[in-house]
């Protein structure tokens, strides 16, 4: 299965609609639940694309695996704290 295969089914889109999705020109971001734990897919809306995996095999619960699809890809740090907060499980409030 292709990394947009994987995403999609992760997020629970077609294929053709996660495309159009990355390359809207929005940033936005998306999580999903798996048997590993919450999980994150983010887009710069430029095709670029990162994903947050929770099957973090050196820190296990504590820490996700994060993987850049494509060359790069641009995110805002507003963006970078509302992904942490939402994977680590942190409440700011």
């Amino acid at each position: 299965m292709d990394r947009i295969e994987t995403a999609s089914e992760l997020l629970g889109m077609t294929n053709s609609d996660f495309i159009d999705w990355i390359s809207s020109f929005q940033p936005d971001y998306k999580t999903y639940i798996s048997d590993s734990g919450v999980g994150c897919f983010y887009t710069d809306g430029d095709d670029g694309l990162i994903w947050f995996d929770p099957d973090c095999e050196s820190f296990d619960d504590e820490g996700v695996r994060v993987e850049v699809m494509g060359k790069y890809c641009d995110i805002d740090f507003q963006s970078m704290l509302e992904i942490h907060q939402k994977l680590s499980g942190w409440n700011y409030d």
